[in-house]
């Protein structure tokens, strides 16, 4: 990405010369664009916030060598002391930042990811199906196993009225998922629904019995937030969070009384929960109690957007 980098800079400089802005906000990744905000600034630019949509040096998965850490950890390190302010997406990577750099103390805030509430205003009630219907939406990345939840829901369904649940999936990994569980017992239980545009996924969610969140890479689920997860909040459908209690996720999902959290390979509790999940749903008394007050104040759009729009102003202020 750094071949775009002194167009980038000679394009900003010029629009700052021509207009008057009150900051300037980089988001990342990439994190070039960071660097180029780093120039702008020290080029006698307006104050500058450095957004960190993911973090740098320490980000799960991503593979960095020793010539990349030695080049990158110096560069992210200047961006963290130059920047005016610093917007992280979760509490454990603004504090390895302030790890990185101690003097950020008092100008880093966590805006998390959220969810648009528009998206799941208009949609209808949730209707029970014919079907125990467990699903999961987007990406598998990042400890997202949905071939191991498949094999643990498979081996609790043994007995049970198997043509009456399935574990759906909606995303952009469904071949692949549907190939690997072909020809195997666990393969009656899965339905693919392929990818599906973001309206549709909203309505997915809200018409499937639980959202599961098989977080089951005990680092990463430390560390990152699923997108998702947001938006499993907004759909208002109980969520099934295999996770360490202690992860982010977990705590949110805890918080917002919005479903359960199940230990990854406790599976002892994973067929506890999904007995009771069973015996509710048979009922019609599937439900959770959601906080649904403080899920709106801590990650709907508009809300995280004030939230920026009162760092922008003070930010501002600084010469």
């Amino acid at each position: 990405f750094l071949g775009w980098y002194p167009y980038a800079v000679r394009a900003g400089r010029r629009l700052l010369s021509e207009e008057k802005f009150d900051a300037v906000l980089t988001t990342a990744p990439p994190f070039t664009v960071h660097w180029i905000g780093r120039a702008l600034r020290k080029g006698g630019g307006p104050p500058w916030i450095a957004d960190f949509r993911d973090a740098w040096t320490k980000m799960p998965g991503y593979d960095h060598n020793a010539l990349q850490l030695a080049i990158e950890r110096p560069m992210e390190k200047s961006v963290l002391r130059r920047a005016n302010h610093v917007l992280a997406t979760t509490e454990p990577t603004a504090r390895e930042f302030l790890e990185i750099d101690p003097s950020l103390a008092g100008k880093i805030s966590t805006i998390p990811n959220g969810y648009d509430p528009a998206a799941y205003e208009c949609l209808p009630p949730y209707q029970k199906g014919q079907r125990l219907r467990l699903a999961f939406t987007g990406t598998r990345f990042f400890g997202q196993d949905v071939g191991k939840f498949l094999e643990s829901l498979n081996g609790w369904a043994s007995g049970r009225r198997r043509d009456e649940i399935r574990l759906a999936y909606a995303g952009p990994d469904s071949a692949d998922l549907k190939a690997a569980a072909k020809n195997t017992p666990a393969g009656e239980l899965l339905e693919t629904q392929g990818y599906l545009s973001h309206g549709a996924t909203a309505a997915f969610q809200r018409q499937s019995d639980v959202l599961v969140l098989p977080l089951y890479d005990d680092f990463s689920s430390h560390r990152f937030l699923p997108g998702k997860l947001f938006e499993y909040l907004a759909s208002g459908r109980p969520i099934l969070c295999i996770a360490n209690p202690g992860s982010e996720s977990a705590k949110i999902v805890s918080r917002a009384k919005a479903g359960w959290v199940v230990s990854p390979g406790d599976e002892t509790a994973l067929r506890e929960r999904l007995d009771k999940i069973w015996s509710d749903w048979e009922a019609g008394r599937l439900e959770t109690s959601s906080d649904a007050a403080w899920i709106e104040e801590n990650f709907s759009r508009p809300r995280q957007t004030a939230r920026l729009a009162q760092i922008l102003s003070m930010v501002s202020k600084v010469s």
